[in-house]
C-alpha cells in the first residue's frame, strides 16, 4: 500500500488517466499494424528524442501553478510542453509507417487541444499576468516568435525543477514503453535489429532509474520509491530481450 500511495502522490486527475489510456490504446493498435523500415526508423527516431528535449527543456523552467513562466521555451510558445508531446507522437507515427497510426497522432492533438483549453481558462482565473502572455506570446511556435525568442536571454535548465514537476518519472516510464515496443516488433519479424541493441537500451533504463532515484531531491513532492516500477519494467524487458 505504501508503494502504491507513492506512486499515486500527486494523485492524477480524471482527464489524466483518461489521456493516458486513450493514447495507450492507439499505440498498442499502430503497434499490432506495423512495419517499420529503415527510412521511417531514421526520420522518427530524432523527431522522438526532440520530442523528449522538449519536455525535459520545458520541465526544467516551469513552476506549475505558481507563476506564469515566460523563460526558455515559454519565450517561443504558450505550450512547449505539447509540442514536445506532440513530436514524440508523430516520431512514432513515422516510426510505426502505417495508415493506423495517425490515429496514435491525432489522439495526442486532440487530447493536448483540449487539454489546453481547459488549462488556459484555469490559469486566467488564478494568475494575474496569464491574460497579458496569452495575448502576446502564440499558443504554439511562430516564424516571428522564434525569432523573437532567441534573441532573449535563456535562463539556466534546472534538473531538480523536472524533478518537481515530475518529468524525470515520466521519462523512466515512456522508455520501457518504447523499448516494449521495439522488442515486440522485433519478435514478429518487423523490425531488423543488430543484436544485443534492445538488451542495451533496457540495461540503459535500469541504469536511468538508479540514477534518477540516487539523484532524486530530498524536497520534492514525490518519492525516490516511485523509480521501483520503472526498474522493475526495465529488469523484465531486459530478461525478455536477452533471452
Amino acid at each position: 500500500m505504501a508503494l502504491w500511495r507513492h506512486a499515486v502522490n500527486p494523485p492524477p486527475s480524471r482527464a489524466t488517466v483518461a489521456a493516458v489510456l486513450v493514447m495507450l490504446a492507439a499505440f498498442a493498435a499502430a503497434i499490432h499494424y506495423a512495419r517499420p523500415s529503415g527510412a521511417s526508423l531514421a526520420l522518427g527516431l530524432p523527431l522522438m528524442a526532440l520530442g523528449v528535449a522538449v519536455r525535459l527543456a520545458t520541465n526544467s523552467v516551469l513552476k506549475k501553478n505558481q507563476e506564469t513562466c515566460r523563460d526558455g521555451l515559454y519565450a517561443f510558445c504558450r505550450h512547449p510542453m505539447y509540442v514536445g508531446t506532440l513530436c514524440l507522437a508523430a516520431g512514432g507515427a513515422i516510426v510505426l509507417n502505417h495508415a493506423l497510426a495517425l490515429g496514435l497522432f491525432a489522439a495526442a492533438l486532440a487530447i493536448s487541444l483540449y487539454r489546453i483549453r481547459r488549462e488556459e481558462r484555469w490559469l486566467e482565473a488564478r494568475l494575474a499576468d496569464y491574460a497579458a502572455y496569452r495575448q502576446a506570446t502564440p499558443a504554439f511556435p511562430t516564424p516571428a516568435s522564434l525569432a523573437r525568442a532567441l534573441r532573449g536571454p535563456w535562463p539556466r535548465l534546472s534538473l531538480s525543477q523536472c524533478y518537481a514537476n515530475g518529468e524525470v518519472l515520466r521519462l523512466n516510464l515512456y522508455l520501457p514503453l518504447i523499448l516494449a515496443s521495439g522488442i515486440y516488433l522485433q519478435r514478429s519479424a518487423r523490425l531488423a535489429l543488430a543484436p544485443g541493441v534492445l538488451a542495451a537500451g533496457c540495461a540503459g533504463c535500469l541504469l536511468l532509474a538508479a540514477l534518477s532515484a540516487r539523484l532524486h531531491p530530498a524536497e520534492a513532492a514525490r518519492s525516490s520509491l516511485d523509480y521501483i516500477l520503472p526498474a522493475a519494467l526495465g529488469a523484465a524487458l531486459l530478461a525478455v530481450a536477452a533471452s
